[in-house]
């Protein structure tokens, strides 16, 4: 996992990220030398963080971004939005980066096996409970519950909107091209579980749909574009979901902007682990705040159903005012209630907002450090895997200076290696 912050005001954007890298499913690793912050483009005020997964098709981010940057050389774009669709276009590129062998590789032994263990996940536990409620489990009805599992997960797809670019002919390629890897892959994960050809159907359609649609999983990454385009003299960011590819795309949503304007003079913007600075912005933790306010609903609605059921049996006029009155007043005063709770909450955060818009480009950096400081810290004292630490890699993005490191960690000794130090300074 990761933690990073883009703290924005009028003057710049500063960027930081911290280090750790979690290995491997069954027996994690965890690392914490991982690069997530990278220039990207050797001259122009443009950086870019990545987190979640630290590859896409197998290949390092890392590799992918310097590729990207050596391809654009010192073209230079008018807006943020023209460097994220360059970057875009780059991936979608036929290259030797992204071969078709290793996107299908990934798409079905990847995206499409970690869709069947779920849903094998899930078919377990019903059939468990269909046992221990004492009902017959024979090869038809294990067949039926398959098929309404399978429905059921097909139609939770579906609410999710298409990717751009992709449709119905998308998922009728898939369906054919796929159809042998599929088998193989529902012979591997389901064995002989007695599925039948309606649920085979069903299967085949869920990968389809899932590949062309926003619904993301465990191999889900982020990339965050930020900094300034030739015409633009505020700072902007633009974030994005991508995960693996599906017909020679790659699957990608934008899912976060924020642009500093007239309007909105100030920003502190958080990704992957966000708990500790929104805990920091807000005033209270907002698992803890969802909980407070769900307790109390249940509080204030189960007090007044008790009464009005009593008052039922004792007064049915007393009964019928309530429903009428008392009850939607109820409403109303909970609902206030809560909104003064998210009121309280904004006048946290807005006085904090207010002293970013006008910090310095120093300031900016100390700021964006300390936040993903306080989630590491948090990690190290808590009962909780250490899945944010390491170094933390700073960076001040201006119009007039550009992208300036203002911490960074080397895997090598900087003094051993001028060459290399030197094609660093020369922005290669």
């Amino acid at each position: 996992m990761t933690a990073e912050v883009a703290v924005l005001n009028r003057i710049g954007i500063a960027l930081a990220a911290d280090s750790a890298v979690t290995i491997g499913r069954e027996a994690e690793k965890i690392y914490a030398s991982a690069d997530k912050l990278f220039q990207l483009h050797a001259s122009a005020p443009v950086g870019v963080m990545i987190f979640g997964s630290a590859s896409i098709v197998g290949m390092p981010w890392e590799t992918v971004i310097k590729a990207f940057r050596k391809q654009i050389g010192s073209e230079r774009y008018p807006t943020l939005d023209d460097y994220a669709r360059s970057f875009h276009s780059f991936l979608n590129a036929p290259s030797n980066l992204f071969p078709e062998a290793s996107q299908d590789r990934h798409a079905i032994g990847g995206l499409g096996a970690n869709l069947f263990l779920d849903l094998r996940d899930k078919l377990k536990n019903v059939i468990d409970k269909t046992i221990g409620d004492g009902e017959d489990v024979t090869d038809k009805s294990i067949a039926k519950i398959c098929k309404k599992v399978f429905e059921e997960r097909l139609a939770l797809i579906r609410k999710r909107p298409e990717l751009d670019g992709f449709g119905e002919i998308d998922r009728r390629t898939i369906r054919k091209k796929y159809s042998k890897q599929l088998r193989k892959l529902r012979t591997e994960i389901f064995g002989s579980l007695p599925i039948s050809r309606q649920g085979v159907g069903i299967l085949n359609a869920i990968v389809s749909e899932m590949l062309t649609r926003h619904y993301f999983g465990p191999m889900r990454g982020g990339i965050v574009i930020s900094g300034f385009g030739e015409d633009e003299y505020l700072p902007r960011l633009v974030a994005f979901d991508i995960e693996e590819f599906a017909c020679g795309r790659v699957r990608i949503v934008k899912n976060r902007e924020m642009a500093i304007s007239n309007d909105n003079l100030g920003a502190v913007v958080p990704f992957a682990q966000q708990e500790m600075v929104q805990a920091f912005m807000e005033g209270v933790d907002r698992n803890l705040m969802n909980h407070i306010i769900s307790s109390t609903k249940e509080i204030f609605h189960g007090a007044m159903s008790a009464i009005v059921s009593t008052m039922e049996k004792v007064n049915p006029d007393i009964h019928d005012k309530l429903e009428k009155e008392v009850v939607p007043a109820q409403r109303k005063a909970l609902k206030s209630l809560i909104d003064n709770w998210g009121q309280c909450s904004q006048n946290f955060w807005q006085p904090v907002v207010e002293i970013v818009s006008s910090l310095p480009k120093d300031e900016l950096a100390a700021m964006a450090e300390s936040l993903v400081n306080l989630t590491k810290f948090r990690r190290r004292v808590t009962r909780v895997r250490e899945t944010v630490g390491g170094p933390i890699d700073v960076a001040v993005i201006t119009k007039g200076d550009g992208f300036v490191w203002v911490s960074r960690k080397h895997y090598f000794p900087a003094e051993l290696n001028p060459r290399a130090m030197a094609k660093y300074q020369n922005g290669d």
